[in-house]
């Protein structure tokens, strides 16, 4: 009996320390699931396709580059069979985007993973931690456990997750709602997925991965995943399940003619009360853009609902104090003090007063008085979502019938998912060729599964009224590593119809729409600036230098015009063309001004008035039917006017304050003035009779400013830089104040203009490029991989191509 006791014992001791040790060391044939590396202080895991193009313009594009060179130096990446990799995105001491590779394999890591190789070794005791230096400045870490590769920049990001799967503690999977969701969780190869963990949207995500603005959208889920089974540039379908946190029940569809076509986001709420659920059958929250009001923030300002019980109505509105009413277009709009229902809506405390009109059998309410003017304007207009046609035909597309998803008081959102300011640029950080992704319209379907698990479709089309987004036409490497860029325009109409990048004395590359083109030398002493296309057929450029204006052609020849030779310019040189004709202005840095023509005749030539010397001028020739002027710009510490032949027309003071920006204007006959922005946040304005005054564009300093035509009629707007804040001032009517802005995640380093199209943020570290349209809407497929080397041309049949140096390439994208 001892014997057999000791025996049992023995076998006891013996399993015991074969289980401490297989905890400890896992065994090859052992499997991990993915979820068990995520901590529960992260709330998102992307599920990345089969297939990524190294073409498409990711965010995270570089580190995606760095883990297939890795994959590469370690063999593994094509005899290992890899199920699946995984992206999880964690926020940076400053916000910034740390990216950390899953990659979970079927078969064959056991079998070709050699460390003895590897090194050198960070010794860690959830498991090694390996470094591969894939730069001679800069490294990458990788470590193993069982089936999963970690891969990532930092080591505290292996660090993290080995601790997580060998404790098995503090992750993903361990949460009742994801074991909830982990038996319904196989994604075909092909199929890109999303995982939300919503409790942690505040606390992990890298800031432009979702705007806090979307958070609210999300927070009473427990747990999501949305998987892509189809996806194209203009529309995706999507197969979700969700765990919510508390139980719903997917209620009756929006009645779209109560909602007007420019909305930006739509949330169903569900009612928390008895009171609200006998007055109305569904309330619906929007957000209706009043004029060109910007709402930096995704949060309704009207709530509209049908009237289900019209004696629960009035009790409502006895309950709450009246303090004022308008009549408008014959209804009346009432204001109420703590008016009941609606802190449950807004999710606001404390005292509100609200402003509510009943239509029939439809309720508005609002915390401005004029969003319900203008919903009701629209309503009396016959303007709504269920009479645009392209939004009719979508429904088609799923029933109707078929209940919007309603998750809970914060709601999901149902539609649109319009406006690059309130829409998340989570979908555009994994999707950045589709429009859907930025702008575009959802239609939901729930099913109860469960009390606690809920599934259902969704289909995501493009609004068709938007700017479709990018398209990768051709990359290119550079010559060289340009240090010069110079726009080419065509003489005649100056579009802007190519790029030409290179070095002074080197030969330089030209870039159209179709790709690379002719091969230019670049003199020594090249100013920045624009470069004129003779339109010939033969081409042959002008360009500035300091030796005078040059004259180039693809065969190498470099020629100086006569009257330019021997002139230091101090800006570049102007040209105004007319027909086959054209003429010439260049000013030296002594001052001295000439202007030629075609057939290499000078035809005036003079001295700037008071000028020893010019080291930073601007340069303006302004030429109409009855008038020739010439402004100079910081001659002096003076602006100044001269007629052809230098007569002095007017002195003004230059600004002391220092440029924020570039001065530009005289766009049109309605505008004739220029504009400078300043430091300090003001514009000084200047017309060609040489009166001045100031505008005031907010307050603060500024750190950069543009001045282009976007947005209103034909004068002249001011898009300024504030740390992160881009926003846009200008006029309508005699008013001249903010019309939009836009919070980007990062503060940029400059701002370029983007000629029609808008403006272009560029952040250097990040190599991330952003598109603002004149609207103040971040255009589809944005951010972008990208430098503060960029330029938008026209091809050949007026198309916008932007260009774009990263890499040591040049890539070219249409915008459609």
């Amino acid at each position: 009996m001892r014997k057999s006791t000791k025996l049992a014992l023995l076998l006891l001791t013996l399993i015991g320390l074969a289980g401490l040790f297989i905890w400890l060391h896992p065994l090859p044939f052992q499997r991990a699931h993915p979820l068990a590396a995520v901590g529960q202080s992260q709330p998102l895991l992307v599920a990345l396709p089969d297939s990524l193009s190294m073409e498409t313009p990711y965010s995270w594009r570089s580190d995606l580059l760095r883990r297939n060179q890795l994959l590469d130096s370690l063999q593994l990446n094509n005899r290992v069979r890899w199920t699946r990799w995984w992206l999880l995105p964690t926020r940076g001491e400053t916000g910034e985007a740390i990216y950390t590779f899953i990659g979970e394999a079927e078969a064959g890591l056991d079998k070709y993973w050699n460390p003895q190789s590897y090194g050198p070794t960070l010794p860690f005791g959830g498991g090694d931690i390996y470094t591969f230096a894939y730069t001679t400045e800069a490294e990458l870490f990788y470590a193993r456990y069982c089936n999963l590769l970690l891969i990532g920049r930092y080591p505290f990001q292996l660090e993290a997750a080995l601790r997580r799967l060998t404790t098995n503690t503090d992750n993903w999977a361990e949460l009742p709602a994801w074991q909830a969701l982990l038996t319904e969780m196989a994604l075909a190869p092909a199929e890109a997925a999303l995982l939300l963990y919503p409790p942690a949207l505040n606390v992990d995500l890298p800031t432009d991965w979702l705007s806090p603005a979307a958070i609210r959208q999300w927070q009473q889920l427990e747990a999501v995943q949305l998987t892509f089974a189809e996806y194209s540039d203009s529309s995706a379908f999507l197969r979700w399940q969700a765990v919510p946190q508390v139980h719903i029940a997917p209620s009756g569809s929006l009645p779209w003619q109560m909602v007007p076509p420019d909305v930006t986001t739509v949330w169903p709420l569900v009612h928390r009360d008895s009171a609200g659920s006998k007055a109305f059958d569904q309330v619906w929250a929007l957000q209706l853009p009043i004029g060109r009001t910007e709402y930096p923030r995704a949060e309704p300002n009207l709530w509209v609902a049908e009237l289900r019980d019209t004696a629960t109505w009035s009790r409502l509105r006895n309950a709450a104090e009246l303090i004022d009413y308008e009549d408008y277009q014959t209804y009346r709009m009432e204001q109420w003090r703590d008016f009941p229902l609606l802190g449950r809506w807004t999710g606001r405390r404390g005292i509100l007063q609200a402003w509510t009109l009943k239509m029939g059998d439809q309720v508005a309410v609002a915390l401005e008085r004029e969003v319900l003017e203008r919903w009701l304007d629209l309503q009396l207009l016959g303007v709504n979502m269920a009479l645009e046609p392209y939004f009719a035909d979508f429904l088609t597309r799923e029933d109707p019938a078929v209940a919007l998803l309603s998750w809970s008081a914060a709601g999901a959102k149902a539609h649109p998912q319009t406006g690059g300011r309130s829409a998340p640029p989570l979908l555009a950080t994994l999707f950045p060729t589709a429009s859907w992704a930025v702008r575009g319209m959802t239609v939901l379907t729930a099913e109860e599964l469960s009390a606690k698990r809920y599934s259902g479709s969704a289909q995501i089309m493009a609004d068709p009224r938007q700017v479709k987004g990018l398209q990768l036409r051709w990359t290119a490497p550079l010559p060289t590593t340009a240090q010069l860029s110079f726009p080419v325009q065509r003489m005649g109409d100056m579009q802007i119809s190519g790029w030409l990048l290179g070095r002074s004395g080197q030969t330089g590359q030209l870039f159209r729409g179709i790709g690379p083109g002719e091969r230019l030398p670049l003199p020594e002493g090249c100013i920045p600036g624009p470069v004129f296309q003779l339109a010939e057929a033969e081409p042959r450029y002008l360009i500035t230098t300091n030796a005078g204006i040059v004259l180039l052609s693809e065969d190498g020849q470099a020629q100086v015009l006569p009257g330019s030779i021997g002139l230091s310019a101090a800006a570049p040189a102007q040209i105004q063309a007319r027909g086959n004709n054209w003429e010439w202005l260049l000013v030296s840095r002594k001052g001295q001004v000439c202007i030629g023509d075609a057939a290499a005749q000078l035809v005036a030539s003079w001295t700037l008035s008071s000028v020893d010397s010019l080291a930073d001028v601007d340069l303006w020739w302004q030429r109409d039917a009855t008038t020739e002027q010439v402004i100079f710009g910081n001659a002096a510490g003076k602006w100044q006017a001269y007629t052809k032949q230098g007569e002095l027309q007017w002195e003004a003071p230059y600004p002391t304050t220092p440029a924020a920006g570039p001065a530009a204007g005289l766009f049109s006959a309605e505008d004739e003035r220029l504009y400078l922005p300043q430091i300090d946040g003001k514009v000084q304005v200047l017309n060609r009779a040489g009166e001045h005054f100031t505008l005031a564009a907010g307050r603060g300093p500024v750190d950069h400013a543009l001045v282009g035509q976007w947005w209103g009629d034909a004068r002249a707007d001011v898009v300024l830089q504030r740390g992160n804040l881009v926003h846009l001032f200008g006029y309508e009517g005699s008013s001249f104040q903010e019309r939009w802005q836009y919070r980007l995640p990062v503060v940029p380093d400059t701002l370029i203009i983007a000629a029609e199209l808008g403006v272009m943020a560029v952040h250097r570290t990040r190599q991330q490029l952003w598109l603002l349209d004149g609207e103040g809407q971040l255009a589809a497929g944005f951010p972008i991989t990208g430098s503060d080397q960029a330029q938008l041309i026209h091809d050949e049949a007026g198309q916008p191509i932007l260009l774009v140096v990263a890499d040591d390439e040049v890539y070219a994208y249409e915008l459609r």
